[in-house]
């Protein structure tokens, strides 16, 4: 049996943020928005080489980031895999990563989130939040690296 083919990166070709690859059973692909984008627009996926694509940290949203977390494929939720690739992370997101603090990463992102937004994170989503990131942990294939 072959490996699966990894689906292209893209980005969106309306706000040239690099959008997110959801994998169902079935092999069956799609291109989203990150959480943090919200869904202001329908994405356009287009190659990021043929536009200027502007960058994020995966966690928090900072602009910018300075490192990247390699990982593999892992399940975020029941039949929804996440693709296996470098999660971007600022220099505080990336510190926290480093020394293993992954609760107080859970605090900074659902801070981050709420500041951006004006509103709490509701309760399942922050739960949810804490569970991919316990499934990030062991899908991490190799130490951070900068960018």
């Amino acid at each position: 049996m072959s490996e699966p083919v990894e689906p292209p990166r893209m980005a969106c070709g309306v706000c040239a943020r690099v959008l997110d690859v959801r994998t169902y059973e079935g092999g069956q692909i799609e291109y989203v928005h990150t959480s943090q984008d919200g869904e202001d627009h329908i994405p356009v996926p287009v190659d990021p080489d043929v536009i200027d694509t502007e960058g994020r940290c995966d966690f928090c949203n900072t602009d910018w980031p300075k490192y990247v977390l390699p990982a593999s494929n892992f399940e975020a939720i029941p039949g929804q895999v996440m693709a296996g690739s470098d999660w971007a992370a600022c220099e505080t997101c990336a510190g926290l990563i480093q020394y293993n603090q992954w609760n107080a990463l859970h605090r900074r992102v659902v801070a981050s989130w709420t500041a951006r937004h004006g509103v709490e994170m509701l309760p399942e989503v922050s739960a949810h939040l804490k569970t991919m990131y316990g499934r990030l942990r062991k899908a991490i294939t190799g130490p951070l690296r900068p960018i």
